[in-house]
């Protein structure tokens, strides 16, 4: 009688695993479809800004690009930041008017710069 509940909650047992695993293996399907693209959202986010930190910049540059496939990311910040930081001022001059309308302390000072460059040429 022992062996036969010890089956019984070996087969329960993989059956609660099996379970477990269909909820949390990847690519997600069903509801918890959403969870899995929030969880890609947060490691995006967190890898892009490790890489600012160690300044990475190349490498920021291309997710920056391989996002601009995506319809669902804005990703002129992360140019816009790319762009300020390699000091290239001809490839920032095409967000001047994001700059101009932003209300970020940041992008008003990135414009400010511009504008003074501007007339300095």
């Amino acid at each position: 009688m022992d062996e036969l509940v010890r089956e019984i909650d070996r087969i329960s047992g993989r059956q609660k695993f099996e379970a477990d695993r269909a909820t949390y293996d990847y690519p997600r399907k069903g509801p918890n479809n959403k969870v899995k693209e929030v969880d890609l959202r947060i490691w995006e986010t967190l890898f892009s800004e490790s890489l600012k930190v160690l300044n990475k910049w190349d490498q920021y540059h291309d997710i920056a690009r391989a996002l601009s496939y995506n319809i669902d990311i804005n990703n002129a910040e992360m140019l816009i930041e790319y762009n300020w930081n390699m000091k290239r001022w001809d490839d920032l001059k095409q967000f001047e008017n994001i700059l101009k309308r932003s209300d970020s302390l940041k992008h008003r000072l990135y414009h400010i710069y511009l504008c003074i460059k501007n007339q300095n040429s």
